[in-house]
């Protein structure tokens, strides 16, 4: 009994992963079918509480102020003499009204509130918008992706979670690792083939589009292409957005059977992925650039900018680093030069289902996650290619593309780029920059107030809103005397960061400084 069991799961996933293989080399899909397995998915999660409030725009939503409870759900005072020193106590022990050490809990030493909660008022207080791009997406929703019960569920909702766990780890996970294997293997036969001898162009395209589709089968991505009759052909870039590192596979899946591959950039790996890359070299054209190297990171600039005048699109990333699909990284202008076509790609990430965001230490927790998830869902949306006006600078054409892009996926467009948040001396540089504002204006405001005198000069008020509150009480004044009732203010003068920054263009968006007179 046990052993036909045993036949027939296996037989299933068998029958699952050729049907696959065999659809994509056929040139086929799975059609409607992937589309209602995500509905059947959303309808299960919504047997279950929302993790996170929803709003009109929840994908503008600042989820790090959002509140998931977990079952730490209550603080105690853990010293008699220290009101300030607190430990939690799980719901077990606030329920009993007892510790597991065995002492009864005094209502007076107990405050009832979950550390989410203390968490997020934390947030509140240090929370800043460019750091909840690099955190794992969230999905405004119980996604049923996790691996363990919560323990105020119902018998429902924990037979339907204990069910999609066997679900996603017997029958989605198997399936999903032996074609992310396949598609290894594919590539590994073609490449040790195109390295014997001389492939046709067309046919080189054939195996990558098939490798990429394979690929992402095996990773659970359910791609929707809108607006194809813009997609990247002939010289010039195809700039998206930077969610995974399988970002080159979403994209080059989508070439029909009479297009050219993507010329395909990115950063050079070591391990499993940089292997991936020197394979993939034998079969599609592609620039890697190590970051380290001051002079190749000058040679590929120089290199792309001459492949982009080829008739194959050069598929790059102006925004250097992934991020969440929360926000639009701030794009680097290097490729944004006159005469050369830009055709942005737009993409959006559903989240419910999945987070195709690298956000692991290790590649290999990252894949395990993908293959466990119930699917990574994309819109891809394919805009009008543009050009750089006359009378426009790289940084402006950047910033428009940027903002393009920003639009159509419906996320924030972020005020900096991905090394303020990876790289300390950029971080440093910040800070220094800062600090040379303040000095800046404490100097201008400094001199204000001798040319004003004996008039007094007001500090500019930091918070409109606390100013209001506050309106009862004295403002902090620098000088000796008080303007007189009915003299009129002289216009603020502004103070440009270009100074600041050394350059005409304001590079870290540093918003100007009114001062007043």
């Amino acid at each position: 009994m046990l052993g036909d069991l045993l036949l027939a799961y296996g037989r299933t996933l068998l029958a699952g992963y050729a049907a696959t293989v065999l659809l994509i080399l056929a040139g086929g899909s799975w059609g409607p079918l992937p589309w209602a397995y995500l509905r059947v998915v959303a309808w299960l999660q919504s047997l279950f509480p929302p993790s996170y409030p929803r709003s009109s725009e929840v994908h503008r939503a600042r989820w790090p102020q959002l509140i998931h409870k977990p079952s730490w759900s209550c603080l105690v005072r853990s010293h008699p003499e220290k009101a300030a020193l607190f430990e939690f106590l799980r719901d077990e022990e606030r329920a009993t009204g007892v510790e597991s050490s065995g002492k009864k809990i005094e209502l007076r030493d107990a405050w009832d509130a979950t550390a989410a909660l203390v968490e997020a008022g934390l947030n509140a207080i240090v929370e800043d918008d460019f750091s909840a791009a690099f955190t794992p997406a969230p999905s405004y929703c119980t996604s049923l992706n996790g691996f363990r019960l919560h323990p105020d569920w119902s018998p429902l909702q924990k037979t339907v979670f204990s069910a999609g766990l066997a679900v996603r780890i017997l029958i989605l996970f198997p399936i999903r690792l032996a074609l992310v294997a396949t598609s290894f293997l594919w590539l590994f036969i073609w490449a040790a083939y195109a390295a014997c001898t001389t492939i046709q162009p067309r046919l080189l395209t054939w195996v990558a589009v098939k490798y990429s589709r394979i690929f992402c089968a095996g990773t659970g991505v359910v791609a929707e292409y809108t607006q194809e009759q813009y997609r990247p052909e002939g010289s010039g870039f195809a700039v998206s957005a930077h969610l995974t590192p399988n970002d080159a596979h979403i994209l080059t899946a989508d070439i029909p059977a009479s297009g050219h591959s993507y010329l395909v950039t990115g950063q050079r790996h070591t391990g499993i992925i940089g292997l991936m890359e020197q394979m993939a070299a034998r079969i599609i054209p592609t620039l890697w650039l190590d970051r380290a190297s001051v002079q190749e990171r000058r040679s590929f600039a120089e290199n792309v900018l001459e492949a982009a005048k080829n008739p194959v699109p050069v598929l790059f990333f102006p925004e250097g680093y992934c991020s969440n699909n929360t926000q639009l990284l701030q794009f680097r202008r290097a490729i944004f030069v006159r005469d050369v076509d830009i055709h942005p790609i737009a993409i959006r990430q559903d989240s419910r289902f999945g987070d195709g965001f690298w956000s692991e230490d290790l590649f290999k927790d990252y894949m395990v996650r993908l293959l466990t998830s119930w699917a990574v869902v994309y819109k891809i949306t394919y805009l009008p290619k543009m050009r750089r006006d006359l009378n426009e600078s790289a940084s402006e054409f950047a910033t428009r593309v940027h903002d393009e892009i920003a639009d159509a996926s419906e996320v924030t467009p972020a005020v900096f780029d991905g090394s303020f948040w990876y790289k300390k001396p950029e971080q440093a540089k910040v800070r220094e920059t800062q600090q040379q504002a303040l000095a800046h204006l404490l100097s201008a405001t400094v001199e204000c107030d001798k040319e004003n005198a004996p008039y007094l000069l007001a500090a500019p008020p930091v918070d409109r809103t606390l100013s209001e509150e506050l309106a009862g009480t004295k403002p902090v004044l620098f000088g000796a005397h008080s303007a007189p009732l009915g003299a009129k203010s002289p216009a603020p003068r502004r103070l440009s960061m270009n100074g600041v920054l050394g350059s005409n263009n304001n590079t870290l968006n540093i918003p100007e400084i009114v001062v007043p007179e």
